[in-house]
């Protein structure tokens, strides 16, 4: 907790952009499905370096504060995402932009290499997978409500929460694995949000700027219920970082401003 805010979130603005320099997503030129497919392409095809352990790395008090934590996350992550990507083929066949769904369809593919990961670590750290938990029926379940932008505003959320989250659990453990593993997971998820986000103010720009105003208040309404929910769900590994509930609103509403510019901005 000794790092101010403010160098935290340099260092993650400075990678996200060397990333986008790495696999091509700055080439403006490009359409907008284009620009993403590149991206995911490239970032799939690149092997993390996380430095896994032939023996469990977590202590034991450790483990009591986080085990049940990530098995919830990791589970989040499993989803198919089959109404999305349904959705997200029907919105690029109607908009003259096919190649969106295929860039959907990596993300859909990150997801399950995060899920991956953490399925992993679990398992290096003896700990069994969930395949049932109540915080993650409902975000599938209001997935599923409504068309593609519903779904979207969800994802966002879900995706800022998990910045939120990992951050946390960065700090939470002495565990080498799970801190580059977090690293790996953030670096990912804040080009996550940029898709989703840009994808969002597409769907949103031929909308008047009132019926706008009016689905960003219902959106950061969610957001707020998701923020309240999260925490409530993973305040064992908030304590066990030393992030405190006031901590924790700050990086939330930090991380929800810098949607709303991605947002105002457009793509």
């Amino acid at each position: 907790m000794s790092t101010p805010d403010a160098t935290i979130e340099e260092v993650a603005t400075w990678l996200a952009a060397m990333s986008e320099r790495h696999n091509g997503l700055s080439n403006p030129q490009e359409p907008f499905g284009q620009r993403w497919l590149n991206y995911f392409k490239a970032n799939l095809s690149e092997e993390a370096t996380i430095p896994w352990s032939d023996s469990p790395t977590l202590s034991e008090l450790e483990r009591k504060a986080v085990a049940r934590s990530i098995q919830t996350f990791q589970l989040g992550e499993t989803g198919s995402g089959r109404h999305f990507l349904k959705r997200s083929q029907e919105w690029g066949l109607a908009n003259s932009d096919p190649l969106y769904h295929q860039a959907a369809c990596h993300f859909i593919e990150e997801e399950h290499r995060h899920a991956r990961w953490l399925g992993r670590f679990l398992q290096q750290e003896g700990v069994p997978l969930l395949h049932k938990q109540w915080t993650d029926s409902i975000f599938r379940r209001l997935r599923r409500l409504a068309g593609l932008r519903t779904s979207i505003a969800v994802l966002i959320s879900a995706e800022i929460m998990a910045q939120v989250y990992y951050r946390a659990l960065k700090l939470a453990t002495d565990s080498k694995t799970l801190s580059e593993l977090c690293q790996q997971i953030l670096r990912e998820e804040a080009q996550h949000v940029r898709f989703q986000v840009q994808q969002l103010a597409r769907i949103d720009r031929h909308r008047s700027p009132w019926l706008r105003r009016c689905l960003r208040w219902a959106d950061r309404l969610l957001f707020g219920i998701a923020s309240c929910i999260v925490y409530y769900d993973h305040r064992a590994v908030f304590l066990k970082a030393g992030v405190s509930r006031q901590d924790f609103k700050k990086w939330c509403e930090r991380r929800w401003l810098g949607a709303e510019i991605l947002y105002v901005n457009g793509a």
